[in-house]
């Protein structure tokens, strides 16, 4: 087999095969949940360069909120930041991690701004995603190992920003983003002040197994030729389009049933699945288990999990909305002491669109200072 096919199959072999689970989920002879989506093809953006958007992400932006968007080196690596907010602030700056393994940060700004206020916030995209460089050809370096790294040079970088070191940093974590963020506040308790769990990443392997097990089981036949279609030759042209149309599916089928059509308009321009790969590939082999190293955090956490909805995924799916497992959260809160939990029924994966002012509520309680 030829070295260029490599990720794709990887890729599908993600998709297809779930850790150590070997149970066949039927299609159940349902129709294809179609629901109206609109799904663009590869190799067809609009006029401006950010697909389906009208917006080009390099244009000049007039956005009040904006302080700069760029790539900068920071620790060994040329990493895209893009910084909201103020630089003047004396609270501690908020560093937002964006979930995945693969996607782009650039679905979260739009839907963060009551957090801008008064601070300075910063997003950015992890290593081999996004507009972050892959740091060469080594794909070792692509590991949740290196990206807790990664984001302690981000947290020094981000303190250091107003010319005036702050002591400490906050963390807020998206999905794969949230386990990063936990991972780094066990190892430098003294660094971080708050953290924000939001649906966050299995802390073990068993629990990952499930998570793809139930997200194999939310494609449908459609979605599986879809899939499939990713090894032809306009995919391996273009990895980062092809991932771009496999997210666009996929995400819509991490929330509640009856959210897929809000969560199908949240908008990525930049994705790689080969991130996604080296990372899966990683965890796997490490067989990982994280519930131990997180006890040692010190930082005042809030976890924000997802909840259940009365109407159930297609093929006899529990009406659980995110494809990470609901004891997920539960799991998180019991590892990490003194934290809180709190699960947004009729929410998936992305509550800043299934249900924004419940979200809005929580992330504004941890986050307002005196």
């Amino acid at each position: 087999m030829s070295l260029r096919y490599a990720p794709v199959i990887g890729l599908l072999s993600l998709l297809f095969a779930c850790g150590d689970d070997t149970t066949v989920l039927p299609d159940g002879g349902a129709v294809a949940d179609t629901g109206g989506f609109v799904v663009a093809e590869a190799g067809v953006p609009d006029a401006a360069s950010r697909p389906d958007s009208g917006v080009s992400p390099d244009a000049a932006s007039s956005d009040p909120d904006l302080v700069f968007e760029a790539l900068r080196k920071i620790g060994d690596l040329d990493i895209w930041v893009k910084v909201m907010g103020t630089q003047t602030s004396t609270m501690p700056p908020l560093v937002v991690l964006h979930t995945g393994p693969g996607p782009s940060h650039e679905y979260l700004p739009e839907h963060l701004r009551y957090l801008y206020r008064g601070r300075t916030v910063v997003f950015y995209d992890m290593r081999a995603t996004g507009r972050s460089f892959f740091a060469g050809t080594d794909t070792t370096t692509i590991t949740p190992t290196q990206d807790v790294l990664d984001l302690g040079w981000v947290v020094d970088w981000a303190r250091k920003l107003s010319g005036t070191e702050k002591p400490q940093a906050d963390l807020l974590g998206h999905g794969y983003g949230a386990l990063i963020g936990a991972l780094y506040a066990a190892d430098h308790p003294t660094r971080v002040s708050r953290l924000a769990l939001l649906t966050p990443f299995p802390l073990h392997i068993a629990d990952h197994t499930v998570m793809r097990s139930e997200e194999q089981a939310r494609f449908d036949a459609q979605d599986r030729t879809f899939f499939m279609r990713l090894q032809g030759p306009e995919c391996l042209q273009d990895f980062r389009e092809c991932f771009l149309q496999f997210w666009r599916r996929a995400a819509q089928k991490t929330g509640c049933y009856e959210n897929r059509q809000v969560v199908s308009e949240l908008l990525w321009a930049y994705g790689d699945y080969r991130a996604r790969i080296f990372r899966e590939r990683a965890m796997l082999d490490s067989r990982f288990d994280y519930r131990t190293r997180v006890a040692s955090i010190t930082a005042r956490t809030h976890i924000i999990g997802s909840g259940s909805a009365p109407e159930a995924w297609p093929f006899g799916r529990l009406p659980h909305c995110d494809v990470i497992p609901t004891r997920t959260s539960s799991t998180y809160q019991s590892s990490i002491p003194g934290s809180t939990l709190h699960r947004i029924e009729n929410s998936g994966h992305y509550p800043m669109v299934e249900r924004p002012a419940e979200l809005r509520r929580e992330l504004l309680s941890l986050f307002t200072y005196p």
